[in-house]
């Protein structure tokens, strides 16, 4: 016959404390004890063990699932969306789909705005010669700010979640960005 564990010696093996393992033995399903308060070893392991099963779930697909787990996850999901709502709130972030299509509008409105400037200025030249030398070097300029200027100055990073978020691949957006270039 084997020796009986004592309360310390059962709430160290549950990972409990010995106020919280007295806890449950009040509880509807409390663990196994002897007449003279010892935790039988082999009852108190099948306990534990069932204990430990009632709280996990097989689904469909044969995932185990804890639910403890699983609902201290949603909980700490749901604070995560409730602390960006308020950052949102007090205007300390704004969404990327709300901001992307507008970046997108303003960069093309610009960049139609400065690819017609050279021509606007160089009719300001009387001499024919001088206008088309201006026209060719004020474009040149143009386009090399409008390279210059092109990136939307996200890092590389939050350009590829905001890709993703948007429901393009990586691939999309570079073809995006590459006729945007052209």
């Amino acid at each position: 016959m084997s020796v009986p564990l004592t309360q310390e010696q059962a709430a160290e093996l549950a990972g409990l404390t010995v106020r919280h393992l007295r806890r449950l033995d009040r509880e509807s399903n409390p663990p196994p004890r002897e007449s003279s308060g010892g935790y039988p070893a082999a009852e108190f392991g099948a306990w534990l063990k069932s204990r430990a099963l009632s709280s996990v779930s097989v689904g469909d697909d044969g995932t185990v699932y804890n639910y403890e787990a699983e609902r201290a996850r949603l909980t700490h999901e749901q604070a995560n969306k409730v602390s960006l709502e308020v950052a949102e709130l007090r205007g300390e972030l704004v969404r990327a789909s709300e901001v992307g299509p507008y970046w997108d509008d303003m960069v093309s409105s610009m960049r139609a705005k400065l690819v017609g400037m050279p021509p606007k200025l160089a009719a300001m030249i009387a001499d024919a010669i001088a206008r088309a030398k201006f026209q060719s070097q004020a474009e040149a300029a143009v386009y090399e700010a409008l390279a210059e200027i092109e990136k939307d100055g996200l890092p590389a990073a939050a350009r590829e979640r905001h890709a993703r978020a948007a429901g393009k691949s990586r691939a999309e957006s570079g073809e995006a960005a590459a006729e945007t270039d052209a």
